[in-house]
């Protein structure tokens, strides 16, 4: 065959892979409560269950493993602990289990795996769940379709980092004469303290994936306003030779509240995220916002991210 020929019979067989169909993927879905899983049905077969949902896995890595999905109320019980003890309690012959919170696109899946052996070629097997308004939804491993190659953890992952859910309700809480405006996809109260000498905070905790970590908390409080405004910064804040930021969130509506914020940076060699507050003042009170928890060079590097912190004062309003 001559180079031409070559060269022309290369281009025909590119030609006709150009020009093969492109077979689009079998997505369907299915929907549990709230969340509705998008899902390809060359990875998936998933059907109603008597409780639930049964998911089977189709694709080659863990063909066979099977889930069984369930919505259960309440969501203190969604942890990493919980999650740990179950799969061992599932699974007593495995020799090691262990848990982590994993962003799984809009979620965060707590997905606990346990294995039969050192070689993470072992059966493995797979408990999980995720906390989503109100609700707990566990997924758990039937022992029986356990298989050599059963990696349904991954599989589990990506099948939730496709789900879906309708946008999270807004829910409005009042501090003294001002409400803001809290997504529950974000924010969850921990905690009010409404005292009768016009002092009330609450507790907030940043739900996850919007926060890196769980825990991490911030404090809405209304004081007198002789509290200075923004809150006086204590010797030892500066200990490492840190820096304070001033900056201004203005109201954004009529009957808005206009805050001063202030980030205080330690100065540490490593990375530690500042200490955030802002105050704002409206009718003889004073009205904060604070990251809580102790805060030094040797802390953790996770924080409140600060346009979460901000969005929340922009949706303060006066009441009338």
């Amino acid at each position: 065959m001559g180079r031409l020929s070559g060269i022309v019979l290369l281009a025909g067989i590119a030609g006709a892979i150009l020009a093969a169909p492109v077979r689009a993927e079998d997505v369907r879905a299915i929907a549990l409560g709230d969340i509705t899983f998008n899902y390809s049905a060359a990875s998936w077969r998933i059907e109603r269950g008597s409780d639930g949902l049964v998911a089977v896995c189709v694709q080659e890595d863990c063909s066979g493993a099977t889930l069984d999905i369930n919505q259960i109320d309440g969501e203190d019980g969604c942890t990493k602990d919980a999650m740990t003890a179950e799969a061992r309690r599932l699974f007593p012959g495995a020799q090691r289990a262990y848990a982590n919170i994993v962003r799984a696109g809009r979620f965060a899946l707590v997905l606990a795996e346990s294995h039969d052996g050192p070689d993470l070629s072992s059966p493995q097997y797979a408990h999980a769940c995720l906390a989503w308004q109100g609700h707990e939804y566990r997924f758990v491993m039937r022992p029986e379709t356990i298989g050599t190659q059963s990696w349904i953890g991954g599989a589990l992952h990506y099948l939730v980092s496709r789900a879906t859910a309708p946008e999270a309700p807004v829910e409005q809480l009042r501090i003294g004469d001002v409400t803001f405006g809290l997504s529950t996809e974000i924010w969850k109260i921990a905690d009010v303290d409404q005292n009768p000498d016009s002092r009330d905070t609450a507790l907030l905790t940043c739900r996850m994936p919007s926060c890196d970590e769980p825990n991490l908390m911030a404090a809405l409080s209304v004081v007198p306003a002789d509290t200075p405004c923004p809150s006086p910064l204590t010797t030892n804040e500066f200990a490492y030779g840190g820096e304070a930021r001033h900056g201004e969130v203005p109201k954004e509506a009529p009957d808005g509240l206009s805050f001063t914020t202030t980030e205080i940076w330690l100065g540490c060699r490593n990375f530690v995220p500042p200490r955030f507050s802002a105050c704002g003042i409206h009718d003889g009170r004073a009205y904060h916002l604070a990251t809580t928890g102790g805060q030094s060079c040797r802390s953790s590097i996770w924080s409140v991210p600060e346009n979460l912190l901000i969005d929340l004062l922009k949706s303060a309003r006066v009441v009338k």
